[in-house]
C-alpha cells in the first residue's frame, strides 16, 4: 500500500552507452503528469495495482481549463512464490516460462501489463525493508519498445533490463536500466548480447 495514493509523476530516459561508435545518441525523453495509483485487489499472496491518468486540458480558443479528465493508465501486479512468468521473444511474441521451486520460492513476481492490459513486462525480486526505504529488485526481464519509441525507431527489437524500486514515506522511485536488444531472443529466451545496440537509463519519480 506504500505504493498507493496521488502523484506528481516524471518520467526521464536517457541513452548512456552505445555499442557502435558511428551511430548518435538518441534524444533524451522527459515527461511529466498527475497520477492516481490505487490497490484494486489484494488477496495477501496477489496484490493489483491501477494507475490513473487525471488529466486537465486548455481550450485553444478560449483558454478555459477543463477537467479533471481521468484516464486508464498502467498496472501492476505482485505474486507471492510465482509457478511460472511470461518472456518477451519479439515480433510481438510471448511464451510463457515454467519457474523451478529453487528460482521463486520466497520472491515476488512483479508482472506489469500496457494500458490495452496486453502484457509489458514480468521480473522476479525480492524486497528489502532499511529504516528510511523499501527496496524491490528485479531480475533481467525481456519487454517490448515503449510507446514512446515504437513509432519512430525500427532498428532494435526487444528492451532487455533489470528493475528497481525505492519506497520512502512520501514517494516512491522507479529505476530501469535497459539494453537495446536489435534481433528477436534465441531459443528459450537466449539473449545474444552481441546483438546489443545501446544502454538506457530510466528514472521515474512518484512524489
Amino acid at each position: 500500500y506504500a505504493l498507493e495514493g496521488e502523484f506528481e509523476v516524471k518520467f526521464e530516459f536517457l541513452e548512456t552507452v552505445l555499442m557502435e561508435t558511428n551511430r548518435k545518441f538518441d534524444v533524451p525523453y522527459a515527461s511529466k503528469a498527475t497520477e492516481l495509483v490505487k490497490v484494486i485487489e489484494d488477496k495477501g499472496d496477489f496484490i493489483s495495482l491501477q494507475h490513473i491518468l487525471v488529466m486537465f486540458m486548455k481550450d485553444p480558443h478560449t483558454g478555459e481549463v477543463k477537467g479533471p479528465m481521468l484516464v486508464k493508465h498502467w498496472r501492476q501486479d505482485w505474486k507471492w512464490n510465482p509457478t511460472d512468468r511470461f518472456e518477451f521473444q519479439g515480433d510481438n511474441e510471448w511464451s510463457v516460462k515454467t519457474l523451478r521451486r529453487r528460482e521463486a520460492q520466497g520472491k515476488w513476481r512483479w508482472d506489469v501489463y500496457q494500458v490495452d492490459d496486453s502484457p509489458r513486462y514480468s521480473g522476479l525480486g525480492k524486497w528489502t525493508h532499511l529504516k528510511s526505504a523499501s527496496t524491490f529488485s528485479s531480475d533481467l526481464m525481456s519487454r517490448p519498445l515503449p510507446r514512446r519509441e515504437f513509432s519512430v525507431r525500427s532498428d532494435y527489437k526487444v528492451l532487455l533490463g533489470t528493475d528497481t524500486l525505492v519506497v520512502t514515506s512520501k514517494s516512491w522511485f522507479h529505476e530501469q536500466r535497459n539494453f537495446k536488444h536489435q534481433d528477436r531472443l534465441g531459443e528459450g529466451g537466449e539473449k545474444n548480447q552481441s546483438n546489443l545496440l545501446a544502454r538506457e537509463i530510466g528514472h521515474n519519480s512518484y512524489v
